[in-house]
């Protein structure tokens, strides 16, 4: 990423965290940021489109934890619908885990920020619990 456009940017946490996004920083709800670039900058996309191989890769879930994701990411959709976002539709998730959110809602509305808040902490417990690792989805 260095090598490709994004100088400043920082080695990944030594936690075991997955991507660029467990060291991107949220600003107050406008653009995400890697050391002041933001990601969505063409500068940033250039090198991830580049480097992107490189990251390591999580192991894809096992059946019984796409139905444990299924079941948790339903629930946290209807607390989101329950939290102020009426029209936040049910996620799918594809076979390697991934999560598409559906449905119309603005991501830097203070609603979304406060069902977030509202909703995030169990889900995160929940995910956790199983075995899954803490998730917010984004």
């Amino acid at each position: 990423m260095r090598t490709n456009g994004v100088p400043n940017l920082p080695d990944p946490p030594g936690n075991g965290s997955y991507g660029v996004k467990s060291f991107a920083q949220h600003a107050n709800g406008g653009t995400i940021s890697i050391s002041g670039v933001p990601v969505s900058a063409p500068a940033f996309r250039s090198a991830l489109e580049k480097c992107n191989r490189y990251l390591p890769q999580p192991p894809a879930p096992t059946i019984s934890q796409l139905s444990t994701i299924r079941a948790l990411m339903l629930g946290w959709a209807k607390c989101m619908r329950n939290h102020g976002l009426p029209h936040f539709g049910d996620p799918t998730i594809t076979a390697d885990g991934h999560r598409i959110m559906h449905g119309q809602f603005n991501i830097g509305s203070p609603a979304y920020y406060a069902a977030r808040h509202a909703c995030d902490p169990e889900l995160n417990q929940s995910m956790a619990a199983g075995g899954l690792g803490a998730m917010a989805p984004s």
